[in-house]
C-alpha cells in the first residue's frame, strides 16, 4: 500500500478511491474492521502492537528479532525494509544453503501482549513453491511466548494462564499449501487432536500481488476474514465453549493473552526427523531455494 496511504489509515477508503480514479480503474477498499462486526471493535489501531512498517529499521519498542523456538538458525540480516512501486514493507528472508550452519531465517517477535481484537495484515510471499515441498515455514502466529532472545524473551504469566491458545493466522508446513488454525495448550503441552481449522489448507495465497487477511479473536469465537474484490468475506467461526476442546470447539479456559510473531524459518532439521523424504535432497519433489515473506502492515483493533 502506498506510504502516504498508510500514514492516514482513517482515510483509507477515500484515498483508495482517489488512487483508483488517477489510475483509471474502479479500485475500492473496505475499511477494517468489517462493517458487520465493526461495533465490537475500536476504530483506531492499538499503537503498542500495530505497525505500518513505513520506516527503515525495526521499531524496537514493539518488536525484537526472533531467536528461539525452532531448529532453524536466525539472522537479523534477514529482517529488513524495502520499497517497490511506492510501497514500503517489511521483508523476512529465508536464506537457503545446503550447509546447515549457513542457512538462516528471519523473524520478528512482539514485545507487547495483546488478546481480543480484529487483526488485519497486508502480506505476500515470494519464492515459495506452488507445486513442490519447501523447507521454509513462513507464518504469522500468536503464542504464549514471543520467541525472542535473552532479555527480550517474553512469556505470559503461567500461574494465571496455565492453559492458553496458539493461533496461526497462516502457516506453511512441508507442502505447497497454506492453512490457518488454533491449537489449545495445557501447561505447555499441545494435543493435535484438538486443533481447530478456521481456514482449510489451500494452494491459494498472495504471491506477486498483495493480499489482505483478517482475524477476529473475540471472547466468543475465532474467525478468519479475507478481502476479495475489495470486500471483506467472512470465514467459519470456531466458538469457545464451557466444554473441553476438540476439533470443532475451544475450551473457554484456553482464552489468554499472548504475543504476535511474524517469521520465515528453516524447518529442515525438524522435517528430517519427521518426514523420511527430507533425509535426502530430491529436486523432483522439493524446491531448495530462498524465499521472502513480506508485510505491508500489521494492525490490531482492540475489542471494546
Amino acid at each position: 500500500m502506498n506510504i502516504t496511504h498508510k500514514l492516514n489509515q482513517n482515510s483509507l477508503i477515500s484515498v483508495a478511491s482517489k488512487i483508483g480514479i488517477l489510475l483509471g480503474s474502479a479500485l475500492t477498499l473496505q475499511a477494517a474492521p468489517p462493517a458487520s462486526v465493526a461495533s465490537m471493535y475500536e476504530t483506531r489501531t492499538n499503537p503498542s502492537v500495530s505497525d505500518e512498517f513505513n520506516g527503515t529499521r525495526l521499531d524496537r519498542s514493539k518488536w525484537t528479532y526472533r531467536e528461539t523456538g525452532s531448529a532453524g538458525n536466525w539472522s537479523p540480516n534477514n529482517v529488513y525494509f524495502r520499497e517497490q512501486q511506492g510501497t514500503r514493507f517489511l521483508s523476512l528472508r529465508g536464506q537457503w544453503s545446503r550447509n546447515d550452519d549457513q542457512r538462516s531465517g528471519g523473524g520478528i517477535s512482539g514485545l507487547n501482549q495483546s488478546q481480543y481484537g480484529f487483526h488485519e495484515i497486508r502480506w505476500r510471499i515470494v519464492g515459495f513453491p506452488t507445486s513442490k515441498r519447501s523447507p521454509w515455514h513462513p507464518a504469522a502466529w500468536f503464542f504464549r511466548a514471543n520467541q525472542g532472545g535473552g532479555a527480550n524473551f517474553k512469556i505470559i504469566d503461567r500461574n494465571r494462564h496455565r492453559r492458553n491458545l496458539e493461533i496461526d493466522l497462516f502457516e506453511f508446513y512441508n507442502t505447497p499449501s497454506v492453512q490457518g488454525h488454533t491449537l489449545p495448550h495445557d501447561n505447555n503441552r499441545e494435543d493435535a487432536s484438538t486443533r481447530q481449522t478456521f481456514r482449510t489448507s489451500s494452494t491459494n495465497w498472495p504471491s506477486r500481488e498483495w493480499g489482505i487477511w483478517g482475524l477476529e479473536y473475540n471472547p466468543r469465537y475465532i474467525r478468519f476474514w479475507e478481502q476479495k474484490n475489495g470486500q471483506w468475506v467472512a470465514g467459519t467461526r470456531v466458538f469457545f465453549s464451557r466444554f473441553e476442546s476438540n476439533s470443532t470447539r475451544i475450551s473457554q479456559r484456553n482464552r489468554a493473552p499472548g504475543y504476535w510473531i511474524l517469521s520465515n524459518y528453516d524447518f529442515l532439521g525438524s522435517l528430517r526427523e519427521r518426514v523420511p523424504e527430507w533425509r535426502t535432497f530430491d529436486t523432483r519433489i522439493q524446491q531448495l531455494s530462498s524465499c521472502w515473506l513480506h508485510f505491508d502492515y500489521f494492525r490490531v483493533y482492540d475489542y471494546k
